[in-house]
């Protein structure tokens, strides 16, 4: 570029360029990582000035990017994240596997925050499920040596504490609006609790429904007792019940307790909207969580 001076002093200007064609960058945390790769290109000016007089020595130099000529291609498909789709803000649509064989949804929606609610891969053996939690979901999974427990603030529900006896906390509701094709509807769930086993049979009854048009079908088989924390246990109707506190075979949730997967079927009219509510609560306190996991393709029809 231009410039005027002699050996003593003077000042020089001039225009360069830039040209990175792969500048790579791997962020993240533990669960998640972004790996991105792109080309950079750039025009900047530079002043340089010096100055070598008696007892002055030096020198000046600086480079000034022209921002609008400024640019960065990233490459076909960076970023990528590794695992796969784990900078998702938002789960998965449940009705893409809740919904099974035999229905049409119509609409869902969830009560609650969302971080009581996500998909859940190993809660049970052979299964995906989608978990409702009565605190962070993020807690429910992994081995019984973990305490899920977590106090939300959030109000119970009414008809849950009516099935309890006792006070809820913390309730979170999926409701969904179905059309069935066949004449029976069916809903297939597992309810686990970290009140298991220290506060069976005490007022600490956290308690789950599966209200189908009003009405509840989360029930002990057989019977119309609903399924809750002093129904289902190791004392009463251990048939249903899967003893956790040291990891049982296939379960990947760190709750101490559950059932085996239960099914309940309501009889329906095949072509008209019915509505199904899924909830569960804490009981009398907002800690030790409770969770419901519906089975992938859980509601369908027959």
């Amino acid at each position: 570029g231009p410039g005027v001076g002699t050996k003593d002093a003077g000042v020089l200007a001039g225009v360069g360029g830039k040209f990175i064609f792969a500048n790579a960058g791997i962020e993240g945390d533990s669960i998640c990582f972004d790996i991105h790769l792109q080309s950079e290109f750039g025009i900047y000016a530079t002043v340089e000035a010096w100055i070598k007089a008696g007892f002055i020595n030096g020198e000046l130099g600086s480079v000034y990017e022209i921002e609008h000529l400024q640019t960065t291609l990233p490459w076909a498909g960076s970023p990528w994240y590794v695992p796969e789709g784990c900078n998702d803000s938002n789960p998965e649509d449940p009705t893409d596997v809740v919904a099974g064989e035999g229905v049409v949804v119509v609409d869902s929606n969830l009560s609650g925050l969302p971080n009581q609610w996500d998909k859940v891969e190993g809660f049970v053996p052979g299964e995906n499920t989608w978990v409702l939690s009565t605190g962070d979901i993020k807690d429910v999974v992994g081995t019984p040596s973990y305490f899920a427990s977590t106090n939300l603030g959030q109000p119970g529900n009414d008809e849950l504490s009516d099935l309890s006896g006792h006070d809820t906390n913390d309730a979170v509701t999926y409701s969904t609006t179905i059309i069935p094709s066949g004449d029976t509807l069916h809903v297939r769930y597992v309810f686990a609790s970290e009140e298991y086993p220290e506060f069976v049979g005490s007022s600490y009854n956290d308690v789950m429904a599966v209200f189908v048009s009003g009405e509840n079908c989360a029930t002990v088989p057989g019977t119309n007792t609903p399924v809750a924390i002093n129904t289902i246990n190791q004392l009463t109707n251990p048939q249903y019940y899967v003893d956790n506190q040291y990891g049982a075979s296939g379960y990947g949730t760190s709750m101490d307790g559950l059932t085996v997967p239960l099914t309940c079927s309501v009889p329906v009219t095949p072509g008209v909207p019915v509505t199904v509510k899924i909830s569960i609560a804490d009981a009398s306190d907002p800690i030790f969580d409770s969770a419901i996991a519906l089975l992938d393709g859980g509601i369908w029809s027959d």
